[in-house]
């Protein structure tokens, strides 16, 4: 019966995510944002035009980032893994770049193990819902060792697992995993005496975390756990701290060597490295503004509705834990112990992230790496210290401690009024036709947060009249109230789609990957083939969208004028008279329009979709120069190896039209051979007369 009983509280987190998640139990919708891929993008357009010819409807316009970055990188990932070979090159965008630097990729991440063993779509489907499953049961862990009460520590775990960072990030696939670390190391942490052996441990959670798909998340992750290291054993001998930290490091910078040092590699190649005032960008550091969303979520509407008026982006902003777990949270600071610690960590990564003179003068000192995070991030460690105060609050409430939550009840009651009375005056006096609508969206959106307010209110009074006798009930009130909120507040932003809108087959993709390889395609406007996306289906462009890009990819695509702008994310190319264009290996263009030019002819339609192919583009390798009778052919090709059989009667150069990287190596009939640089940015290798076997291969370690 104990048994039963411990597992209790384990059965109801499972159960609670399965409840988050009853439309893919029950009707097999799936938690990823594709229906603004077959919405938004041709030709998946076309494919659906017959029954939407408007258009597919999609929920939220915001999160294409999954569908454009997270899962066509895994899947080439996964892809060069079902192949034996260690994902190593992503030849898909950019002319090239490093796939082991990839970070988001998550090429290493242990669930990647599910991909194995069914469809990709599922796969990833699981590892979506997997993210609050652990970060609950993680954070559960820790609180519970903490010696709060089962039902606080549920509580804590439901915000952590449902909060704004949780449920802004849930679809990405990769944030979320490294976030979900930080609870079980510190739980690790609390637990364990520093020793040799628990610190391996420990380390390879630093690994996992690393590993999982964010640098950012996991930097902040490893430096909250090495503070928190430090604080929990103050009382321990100094020495077998550092020990502790000694080996546990070690074993990270082993563990992740095959993700951190190819990234840094790469990192250093990007126009990220270069020291650049970013803080002044909009959106880079949240406006003061929209702390409003910590109590009222939608207060400036929602990119779900369609209808957010606020600074860019909603999703970076959205820290929203739920208004009555907010007042438990607050009710919690500065208490001396575990709460201490968590008040400070929560308050000072708020400011660090909040649009002011401070934090303009910090960002403009350009502190290499730390001046190029964006500061908005810092919201993983503000709802995970809410998250942890939360539970200390509704301890204190369980156990009749009720006065600091009661000033905290009061406090933001009157804020919330004093937010009424000032959107009411307002709405009522300007003239303004933007402000009056917007502040009719604020309006509305000020209900359900008022209506929990008052629901709380009427609970805590209930509380103090009856006592001790209700607080069964009145907590497990509190408990379904703020559950209810964080769902409603999680299904309005999340969006849940049919299966079959999972990157789905089209004529004019099915047409590309019959062509022979390799070669590249190129679109002639922004609705058609999203960078990236082309991955998926093994197809080459030339477009790309990654803030880590190749410097000197810009430059030749673009001249320098764009080379050196750091938040530049999104690269295409729309012009057809651009002299990098015979050089870049385009074969085909699509297009929405008819393309008159004698160089590009139409060879295939599918709905507006139409497929030019370029006459003018030179082959991917070829002799520099050559003579009549020389010439080079591909006679293997993969995304890390290529095999070139050349025939020449001197001398030359052989030009393979990749992105160079130093991580590439190649050899001339077994013999190893020197690469270099052509042209600025491709690959070049001399070769002998006569016919030889070039091979090359890449390398990242």
């Amino acid at each position: 019966m104990k048994r039963v009983l411990f597992l209790l509280p384990y059965f109801f987190i499972v159960f609670s995510i399965g409840v988050f998640f009853y439309k893919t139990i029950l009707y097999g919708l799936l938690p990823v944002p594709t229906d603004s891929l077959v919405g938004l993008y041709h030709p998946w357009r076309d494919l659906y035009a017959a029954t939407n010819p408007r258009g597919v409807p999609f929920k939220n316009f915001l999160i294409t980032d999954p569908v454009r970055q997270q899962i066509p990188w895994r899947k080439i990932a996964i892809d060069q893994w079902k192949i034996r070979e260690i994902p190593a090159w992503n030849p898909y965008n950019f002319l090239g770049v490093p796939m082991a630097a990839n970070i988001q990729a998550g090429i290493y991440q242990p669930i990647n193990v599910l991909f194995g063993f069914l469809d990709f779509p599922n796969a990833w489907t699981l590892v979506i819902v997997l993210q609050p499953l652990f970060g609950a049961l993680f954070l559960y862990l820790y609180l519970k060792n903490l010696s709060l009460s089962t039902t606080s520590a549920y509580v804590g775990a439901m915000v952590w697992a449902f909060c704004g960072f949780s449920i802004a990030w849930l679809t990405w696939g990769t944030i979320g995993w490294v976030a979900l670390c930080i609870p079980l190391i510190l739980y690790a942490i609390d637990r364990v005496v520093p020793h040799v052996l628990w610190s391996i441990g420990i380390g390879l959670v630093l690994v996992f975390m690393v590993v999982s798909g964010h640098v950012q998340i996991a930097l902040y992750g490893l430096g909250i756990s090495f503070f928190y290291a430090i604080y929990r054993m103050r009382r321990v001998r100094k020495k077998e701290v550092f020990l502790f930290i000694l080996f546990s490091t070690t074993i990270l910078l082993i563990g992740s060597y095959p993700v951190w040092k190819p990234f840094i590699q790469f990192y250093l190649s990007t126009a990220r490295s270069n020291a650049t005032q970013l803080s002044t960008i909009s959106g880079w550091l949240m406006p003061a503004s929209h702390l409003i969303q910590f109590v009222v979520p939608d207060f400036f509407g929602n990119p779900a509705t369609l209808n957010y008026y606020g600074v860019w982006n909603y999703g970076e902003f959205i820290g929203y834990i739920g208004i009555i777990p907010l007042i438990f949270a607050l009710s919690s600071l500065f208490i001396a112990g575990v709460s201490m610690f968590w008040s400070w960590v929560g308050i000072i990564s708020l400011l660090l992230m909040i649009d002011s003179p401070l934090t303009h003068a910090l960002y403009s000192l350009q502190i290499p790496i730390f001046s190029s995070l964006q500061p908005t991030r810092l919201i993983v460690l503000v709802d995970l210290s809410l998250a942890i105060l939360t539970a200390f609050g509704l301890e204190a409430f369980i156990t009749h401690k009720t006065k600091r939550l009661y000033v905290s009840y009061g406090i933001i009651a009157f804020l919330f009024l004093l937010l009424c009375l000032i959107v009411t005056y307002v709405s009522r006096t300007s003239s303004n036709a933007e402000t009056i609508t917007n502040l009719a969206v604020a309006t509305r959106n000020l209900f359900i947060p008022l209506t929990l307010l008052c629901v709380l209110g009427a609970l805590f009074l209930i509380q103090k009249i009856y006592k001790k006798s209700v607080t069964t009930i009145v907590v497990a009130c509190i408990v379904l109230f703020s559950l209810v909120d964080l769902f409603r507040f999680g299904w309005k932003f999340t969006p849940f789609t049919p299966k079959e809108y999972f990157f789905p087959q089209t004529k004019v993709i099915s047409f590309l990957q019959a062509q022979p390889k390799p070669f590249r395609v190129m679109s002639m406007d922004d609705r058609i083939l999203p960078p990236n996306v082309s991955g998926y289906y093994g197809i080459e462009t030339i477009e790309g969208y990654d803030p880590l890009y190749p410097i000197d990819y810009a430059s030749f695509l673009y001249g320098d004028q764009k080379s050196s702008i750091a938040l530049q994310r999104i690269f295409t190319l729309h012009d057809l008279d651009n002299p990098a264009l015979p050089y870049l290996n385009v074969r085909y263009v699509l297009s929405l329009s008819l393309i008159d030019n004698p160089n590009f002819v139409k060879v295939f339609e599918e709905g507006e979709t139409k497929v030019y192919q370029y006459t003018k583009s030179l082959d991917r390798v070829y002799i520099k120069n050559a003579l009549a009778n020389e010439f080079s052919s591909i006679e293997y090709y993969s995304d890390n190896k290529l095999t070139i059989i050349t025939s020449t009667i001197s001398s030359r150069v052989l030009v393979i039209l990749n992105r160079y990287d130093r991580g590439w190596t190649t050899t001339i009939d077994g013999t190893k051979a020197p690469i270099f640089k052509v042209n600025s940015i491709f690959q070049g290798i001399e070769v002998p007369e006569g016919k030889h076997t070039v091979e090359l291969s890449y390398r990242p370690l």
